[in-house]
C-alpha cells in the first residue's frame, strides 16, 4: 500500500510540476494526488490493526485515536476528491467549456459530493464508508470522466490531436471503469471483497504506460527531458538566444563599419584598394539586414485580444499583401461568414494569415492561381482557412515544417519561422493550426479558434 501511494503521488508531482499552468495538468496531478490518499489510509489502517493486536495495552491511548482518525479522514479524502478531479481534468483536458463555464462547474460539482459527505457524517460507520452511497455519489462522476474522454476522442478532428487524446483515453479510462466495477459496484454488493489485487493492476498499467508513452508522444503534456521542449520553450529560447546574437553582432559589425571608414580615408583612392572595402561594407551591410529580420520573425507573443470581425481582418490580410499577390500571378477568393466575430488579437492573427498567403503563393509560384479563404463556424468552433493549389507537401514533411527554422525553400530569404509562428499564436490563442496536403492537389490550412472565443 505505501508503494501505491509514493507511485501515484510521485507520478502526480511529476505532471504537476512539468507545465502547471495547463489546467489539465494541474487536474490530472490533483486527480493523482488525491488517488494516491487511498493507499496511505490503508497502510495507516494496517499498521493500526498491527498494534492493536500486539499492544492492547495502547489500543484505547490517544495517539492511537489519532492515527485511526487521520486513516479515517485521508480515506474519505480519497473516496470524495478524487472522483471530482478527475471529472474537472475530463472536463478541462477536452476544452468543451469555456473558462467562465468551467468556473461554474467547479463550483456546481462540489455540492453532490457535499452533500455525500454529509450523510457520511450522519451515518458514521467508522472505517468501512456505505459501499452504496459511494456507488450513488462518486460513481457518476468516474463514468462522465469516461464519456468525455471517449467523446473528446471520437470528435477530433486534427490527426495529431486524436492521437494523443485516444492514448490518455487508453491510459486513464480503464482504471477508472476498474474502481466503478471492483470499488464501488462489487463492494455494494459484497461488502468483503478483495478489490485491491484487481484494481491494482489497472493502476500498474496506467502508470507503466503512461510513463512508456511520455518519452515518445508527450502524452498528457508530459515530455521527458530527452525529448525536444514544447514548442512554447522553443520559442522563448529561440528568442532569448536570438536577441543576444543580434546584441553581439551589431556590435561588431559597428567596428568593422568604422574600422573600414577609417581605411577608406587613410589609404589610397585606388580602385584595387577601394574595391575590396566597398565590398565589407556591402556584406556588413547585409548581415546587419538579416540579423535584424530574424530577431523579428522571433518576437515574443504577447496576446491583446479583442473582438475583430473576420471578414475585416481577412480583407486587410489581403490588402497587405497585394503586392506580392501581382508578383506570383495569384488572386484572392473570400467567402466569410459577415456575421462571424472572433476574440483575437488582432496584429498576431493578421499576421499569420499574411504568412499563410505568402506560403500559398509561393507554393503555386510557377503557374499561378486561386487562393481562397473561408470563414465559419463548424461545430461551433469558428474556423478561418486559407486553400491553395500549390504543389502540396508530402505527408512525411507535415510535421516538420511546422518546427522552427525548417524550410523547404531558399535559406537566403526564408527561415523556416513562418509556420511555427503561426502555429504557436494559435496555441496562445486556445485554438490550434490544422494542417491538411496532397502533393500535386494543393494544401489547406485551417485556424481552428476555441467555441467561447466566438462573439456572440
Amino acid at each position: 500500500m505505501l508503494l501505491y501511494f509514493v507511485a501515484l503521488l510521485f507520478t502526480g508531482f511529476v505532471i504537476g510540476f512539468n507545465q502547471p499552468r495547463h489546467g489539465a495538468n494541474r487536474w490530472a496531478a490533483l486527480f493523482l494526488v488525491f488517488a494516491s490518499l487511498g493507499g496511505l489510509a490503508y497502510w495507516l489502517k494496517e499498521r493500526i490493526d498491527q498494534l492493536s493486536v500486539t499492544a492492547a495495552v495502547l489500543a484505547n491511548s490517544w495517539w492511537m485515536s489519532i492515527l485511526e482518525g487521520s486513516a479515517i479522514g485521508l480515506n474519505m479524502a480519497n473516496q470524495l476528491l478524487t472522483p471530482y478531479a478527475v471529472l474537472m481534468f475530463a472536463l478541462v483536458y477536452g476544452r468543451f467549456l469555456s473558462e467562465q463555464q468551467l468556473r461554474k462547474w467547479a463550483s456546481a460539482l462540489t455540492v453532490p459530493l457535499a452533500c455525500l459527505l454529509v450523510y457520511l457524517l450522519i451515518n458514521y460507520q467508522g472505517w468501512e464508508l456505505s459501499p452504496a452511497a459511494l456507488l450513488l455519489g462518486a460513481g457518476p462522476y468516474y463514468i462522465a470522466a469516461c464519456v468525455l474522454l471517449v467523446y473528446g476522442f471520437v470528435k477530433e478532428k486534427d490527426a495529431y490531436a486524436k492521437k494523443h487524446r485516444l492514448l490518455t483515453m487508453l491510459i486513464i479510462v480503464p482504471t477508472l471503469l476498474s474502481i466503478v466495477i471492483f470499488i464501488l459496484l462489487a463492494r455494494t454488493y459484497n461488502p468483503e471483497f478483495d478489490f485491491f489485487r484487481y484494481v491494482s493492476l489497472f493502476v500498474a498499467y496506467s502508470l507503466v504506460a503512461g510513463l512508456a508513452l511520455s518519452f515518445v508522444t508527450g502524452v498528457l503534456g508530459v515530455r521527458l527531458k530527452m525529448e525536444s521542449e514544447p514548442l512554447d520553450a522553443a520559442w522563448r529560447a529561440i528568442h532569448s538566444g536570438t536577441s543576444v546574437l543580434n546584441h553581439t553582432i551589431k556590435n561588431e559589425i559597428g567596428k568593422i563599419a568604422i574600422s573600414t571608414e577609417n581605411l577608406r580615408h587613410q589609404l589610397p583612392n585606388e580602385k584595387e584598394i577601394q574595391k575590396p572595402l566597398a565590398i565589407i561594407e556591402r556584406s556588413t551591410s547585409h548581415m546587419q539586414a538579416m540579423v535584424e529580420r530574424i530577431q523579428a520573425s522571433t518576437r515574443e507573443i504577447v496576446l491583446k485580444e479583442e473582438p475583430v470581425s473576420v471578414q475585416q481582418l481577412v480583407e486587410d490580410s489581403v490588402q497587405q499583401v497585394e503586392e506580392m499577390l501581382e508578383r506570383y500571378s495569384c488572386s484572392v477568393g473570400i467567402a466569410v461568414d459577415p456575421e462571424l466575430k472572433i476574440r483575437l488579437d488582432y496584429a498576431h492573427v493578421k499576421e499569420v494569415l499574411c504568412n499563410l498567403l505568402q506560403n500559398a503563393c509561393e507554393a503555386m509560384h510557377e503557374q499561378g492561381g486561386k487562393i481562397h479563404i473561408t470563414g465559419s463556424s463548424k461545430d461551433k468552433r469558428p474556423v478561418i482557412s486559407v486553400v491553395d493549389g500549390g504543389e502540396g507537401i508530402p505527408a512525411d514533411r507535415l510535421e516538420d515544417i511546422q518546427k522552427p527554422f525548417y524550410t523547404t525553400r531558399d535559406r537566403s530569404s526564408n527561415y523556416g519561422l513562418g509556420l511555427a509562428y503561426c502555429r504557436l499564436v494559435m496555441e496562445k490563442s486556445g485554438g490550434r493550426l490544422i494542417l491538411r496536403s496532397s502533393p500535386g492537389i494543393g494544401t489547406t490550412v485551417c485556424l481552428q479558434f476555441a467555441r467561447r472565443k466566438k462573439v456572440v
